[in-house]
């Protein structure tokens, strides 16, 4: 690609030295991240494990692909896509 501006690529072909611009829908540039909830150290997250159980565990570090949960005296890592942050956790008695 030459030159990018908001509404229009230019692409170049290295064998023809042809140039087109086809529309800018056409060639994104990047793909777009998708939308994660946001977590904070000590969030209280649900999710599903391997064996399709539900588990509830705390987060306890958070990097941009994963996250170290504290579950039942266990410490796995999970992808924050996989988790669901509880607002609100009722034990019975």
């Amino acid at each position: 690609m030459l030159q990018s501006l908001p509404t229009l690529a230019t692409i170049q072909d290295d064998i023809t030295r042809t140039q087109s611009k086809p529309p800018y829908a056409a060639a994104p540039l990047r793909p777009q991240a998708p939308d994660l909830p946001e977590f904070k150290l000590g969030d209280t997250v649900a999710f599903t494990d391997k064996q399709l159980r539900e588990r509830v565990g705390a987060i306890l570090g958070i990097k941009t692909t994963s996250c170290s949960l504290l579950c039942d005296g266990e410490q796995s890592r999970m992808s924050p896509s996989m988790l669901q942050k509880i607002i609100a956790l009722q034990r019975s008695a």
